[in-house]
């Protein structure tokens, strides 16, 4: 495999994956050119290496993925399907939320263990490359969904607060106004007849 071929192969790996090349340095799995290379494609993302190999004093060594891969394989086999219920609804009553799930116990272990399962399944589409089979038909409740698992995905811009605090101040400004132009005309035609009266009395 060239240098170029091999730099494309890590490159479509995530932070952690290069990691764990980099913490297991497993020589049968990968040639000894592997390792320079994955902490330059780190670099260049600005990972500090170094540091995040470091040992962390007091907390657990992290897991490699063959050892993830054991354990979700023991949930997945030790919590039984059936059983499982998940609802989704429209979060009427939550004002911090779009949409609520609604689960039993079952229902999100379940839940949970296919989503773990989608970080290592494999991709099997080839009109939508990133896409992943995720079995959720077997809970109660729960509608189908499509998954794609993907390195290169960033988190969503969050809606700026500023916004609605803006649209809040209009909305109340203009019910000031509704209520107070009415206390304003009646005052200002009282000023008038007090001053017409005030005249009068003086000519």
């Amino acid at each position: 495999m060239t240098s170029d071929s091999l730099r494309e192969r890590l490159a479509e790996r995530s932070d952690y994956e290069l990691l764990g090349i980099l913490r297991r340095r497993d020589t049968s799995e990968w040639q000894t050119g592997v390792f320079p290379l994955a902490e330059e494609i780190l670099r260049g993302r600005g990972v500090d290496v170094a540091d995040a190999l470091a040992p962390r004093h007091g907390m657990m060594p992290e897991l490699d993925d063959d050892t993830i891969e054991r354990l979700i394989r023991q949930l997945d086999e030790g919590v039984p399907r059936e059983g499982a219920v998940v609802l989704q609804h429209d979060a009427e009553g939550y004002d911090d939320a779009h949409f609520l799930l609604t689960a039993n116990r079952h229902g999100y272990l379940r839940l949970g263990i296919e989503y773990l399962k989608a970080a290592f399944a494999e991709h099997t589409s080839e009109e939508q490359p990133h896409r992943v089979d995720v079995d959720l038909s077997y809970i109660d409740g729960f509608e189908d969904q499509a998954f794609e698992r993907r390195e290169d995905v960033s988190p969503a811009p969050r809606k700026a607060e500023g916004i609605s605090i803006l649209a809040k101040t209009i909305i109340g400004v203009t019910i000031a106004l509704f209520i107070l132009a009415p206390l304003v005309v009646g005052a200002a035609i009282i000023l008038v007849w007090v001053r017409e009266m005030i005249s009068s009395l003086f000519r």
